[in-house]
């Protein structure tokens, strides 16, 4: 009975950046979700700013249980505890399972915008996902610091002699288990097979039909290693040496 008491109790403890922001928490479940979810306080928010909130959320999920979702929470020391800012002027935004979204992030979504994330997805500070068409994200992804993805340029290029332009805008997708270092960039047009690589400050900007368990380098034209690695967040310490 102690050790019970003592779990939640620790439980709690975890999640008290979380209780000073418990009205907004309030407010935005139940302004998204519907009752029988709201109730349970899914979604936790740190240091919120709203800026529109149209649009829909949807959660996509057999176990929805309190604090699933982690929106805004303070988690790399060498960033500035910001919170989470959200932007929706009308689209949609999918949740299939639990995520965490560090603080310092941003989630702007279009009028005609969808953002899908799969179950257990982490994504640490200053985190940005841009939707104006579709942005589809695989379950077990991780993301570091100062990633961004955006389907669209907020502008398009036209041809010189009158013939057409490009259109600016096209879905990202993204495979399960992709593992994404810092500083790294999506662009509209992408695809990235499950199990991928992407090491720091890369730019991706097309479909990449290589084999999973590949890395991409920060030229995003050279794969590094073909094959053979990914990251196994259920081993994911690293042990340094003592000196």
């Amino acid at each position: 009975m102690f050790s019970r008491i003592l779990k939640k109790f620790k439980h709690i403890f975890k999640l008290r950046k979380f209780l000073f922001y418990l009205p907004q928490t309030i407010y935005f479940n139940f302004h998204y979700l519907p009752f029988r979810q709201a109730k349970k306080l899914p979604i936790l928010l740190a240091k919120p700013k709203f800026h529109d909130l149209k649009g829909s959320i949807i959660i996509e999920s057999n176990k929805v249980k309190f604090g699933m979702i982690k929106l805004g929470a303070y988690a790399v020391e060498f960033y500035p505890n910001t919170g989470i800012h959200i932007v929706n002027h009308g689209g949609t935004l999918i949740f299939r399972g639990k995520c965490n979204i560090g603080s310092g992030s941003t989630l702007w979504i279009g009028k005609s915008g969808t953002i899908d994330i799969g179950n257990n997805v982490s994504c640490w500070a200053q985190f940005k996902l841009i939707s104006n068409i579709k942005i589809s994200i695989g379950e077990d992804t991780r993301f570091g610091w100062d990633v961004m993805i955006m389907d669209n340029d907020f502008h398009k290029l036209t041809k010189v002699d009158g013939s057409g332009y490009s259109k600016g805008y096209a879905p990202v997708t993204i495979g399960k288990n992709c593992w994404f270092g810092n500083g790294s960039l999506v662009m509209k047009r992408s695809y990235l097979p499950d199990y991928t690589i992407v090491q720091a400050r890369t730019i991706i900007n097309r479909k990449f039909d290589i084999p999973p368990y590949s890395i991409l380098g920060s030229n995003s034209e050279v794969i590094v290693k073909a094959t053979g690695l990914w990251r196994n967040i259920s081993d994911d310490v690293i042990e340094y040496p003592n000196i």
